[in-house]
């Protein structure tokens, strides 16, 4: 089983880093073309939607909440 932590935890992270790279390039883009503004926050917020979307339909497939346990709050106060 810890194996299997790790083995998941790598991949977040490694999902993190590639995550990372995208938003530092989206900044960077809006940075010197402050017009793109808009259309970089409506590309970010359908990403985070289609997120919320995968994670709400694998806790109902699987009938496991992915997100039990987990504090919105705690995230949002952290950011």
């Amino acid at each position: 089983m810890a194996e299997n932590i790790q083995q998941l935890e790598g991949k977040l992270n490694d999902l993190y880093q590639q995550l990372d790279g995208v938003l530092l390039e989206l900044a960077a883009f809006r940075k010197t073309s402050p017009r793109a503004k808009a259309e970089t926050a409506r590309l970010l917020e359908g990403y985070l939607i289609n997120v919320s979307k995968r994670i709400k339909q694998i806790s109902r497939e699987n009938q496991d909440d992915l997100l039990e346990g987990i504090s919105l709050l705690k995230i949002k106060m952290m950011g």
